[in-house]
């Protein structure tokens, strides 16, 4: 399993440096006249190029052995990807509140504490937030699934408690950062989730169906969410 994980990572690396810079290990392949994908070499490149892996192992085991079809299921309709959004908005305010409380109270005399602190946080809230979903809402817990949890390894909720920490936001800039976070990746589920449901009515060809196609879409969105870097200045 180690060696398939590193060797996709080879892969991917690969195909963003010779579609992002032309090269391969500083060796120019396709000359002066090639204009490098710039797309490659940023975030939503990530995206593309796994997809593209993903594609071309599709049609590689489409002639040998039956294909076994991976969805992110809770982005396939727009009421549950909403509801999982809320979700994390919820758990991302909760860790901006925990987070603030321990760094001006606890943490300032532990700061080497920090990060296995927020973790704490973070596990200890979104096993709340399951509970209480599984008791009042169980039709909503079956849809969400295994997603629910995975709320944890959620790397933007960590990062938003480190964030916070680190530019030193005070209990209202931290809620309403925790707010916008929340809403952006809402927003995010919430646009996957509609841009899946238009594609189940086209013919789209059976090698880029599934998890492939949900990559490409994903780093779509992602390239029109950096359109907002920079909008507001910092000054």
């Amino acid at each position: 399993m180690s060696a398939g994980f590193t060797f996709a990572l080879l892969c991917i690396g690969i195909i963003r440096e010779v579609l992002g810079n032309g090269s391969l290990f500083n060796v120019d392949l396709f000359g002066a006249g090639f204009e490098p994908w710039i797309v490659m070499i940023l975030p939503p490149g990530g995206f593309f190029a796994l997809g593209f892996l993903l594609l071309g192992f599709n049609w590689y085991t489409n002639k040998r052995v039956e294909k076994k079809k991976l969805n992110a299921r809770v982005t396939q309709k727009i009421q549950t990807a909403f509801r999982l959004g809320l979700a994390n908005i919820f758990v991302m305010v909760i860790t901006a509140i925990c987070s603030y409380l321990l760094n001006t109270y606890v943490l300032i005399y532990a700061p080497y504490l920090r990060l296995i602190s927020f973790i704490i946080v973070i596990a200890s809230t979104v096993q709340f937030v399951e509970m209480a979903i599984k008791k009042f809402s169980p039709e909503l817990f079956k849809a969400l699934g295994i997603f629910l949890p995975l709320i944890t390894t959620n790397c933007a909720i960590l990062g938003l408690a480190l964030f916070s920490t680190n530019k030193g936001y005070g209990f209202t800039e931290g809620l309403i950062y925790a707010l916008g976070a929340g809403g952006g990746v809402t927003l995010a589920l919430v646009l996957l989730a509609g841009v899946r449901e238009e594609t189940r009515l086209l013919n789209i060809p059976k090698v880029i169906q599934g998890t492939a196609l949900n990559l490409i879409i994903a780093g779509i969105i992602s390239m029109a969410f950096m359109g907002f870097a920079g909008l507001f200045s910092s000054h």
